[in-house]
């Protein structure tokens, strides 16, 4: 039985809940992508992130990646 979203509410609901946005490299930055780029590891790249995000720097928000794995997307809120 196939179910489309338009015939169940509960189902668009979660959908629209679930269904984060794919990564906009312009605006994001993974930790992976930045202990890459200052090759370190990815759990000393989190917490430098972490650290900018506890002091007002930056924001996060769920992203989905090119391969459907869902990180945090950091993101630049001074601007």
């Amino acid at each position: 039985m196939q179910i489309t979203i338009e015939e169940n509410e509960l189902l668009r609901e979660l959908v629209d809940q679930y269904d984060y946005p794919y990564i906009d490299p312009a605006k994001h930055v993974t930790a992976e992508v930045l202990a890459k780029q200052l090759d370190i590891n990815t759990r000393t790249a989190l917490y430098r992130l972490e650290k900018l995000r506890n002091k007002g720097r930056l924001d996060r928000e769920k992203v989905r990646l090119d391969d459907g794995k869902i990180v945090y997307g950091y993101f630049n809120i001074l601007k």
